[in-house]
């Protein structure tokens, strides 16, 4: 049980880290809109954010990611690479750096 738990906090952090490094890879602008932070993060298809100020901006962003990542590994997709992270998913052994696949599968 002990390993479990130390594999878990170790899978946690890692998420953790590749969230920061999407938001640190983030591009942001300033838009004309009644929200007008905006923030994507190009390796996601299609994921963007936007907020009153830039810290509403890169909390929403974070949100997105999270929700995501959280839809993926419930189909058993890959995580886009970003930077140097690339994660995907196996039934036995939960998560594990990979270069192998990237977007084809991502929903965006």
């Amino acid at each position: 049980m002990g390993e479990l738990i130390k594999l878990m906090i170790k899978v946690f952090h890692m998420l953790i880290q590749y969230i920061q490094t999407a938001l640190e890879h983030a591009k942001y602008e300033i838009i004309e809109d009644e929200e007008p932070y905006y923030d994507e993060v190009l390796e996601f298809q299609g994921v963007w954010a936007s907020g009153k100020n830039l810290e509403e901006c890169r909390n929403n962003l974070e949100d997105v990611i999270d929700e995501l990542m959280i839809i993926g590994l419930k189909k058993g997709l890959s995580i886009p690479q970003i930077v140097n992270f690339n994660f995907e998913t196996t039934e036995h052994s939960g998560f594990y750096p990979s270069n192998s696949r990237g977007l084809e599968n991502w929903p965006g």
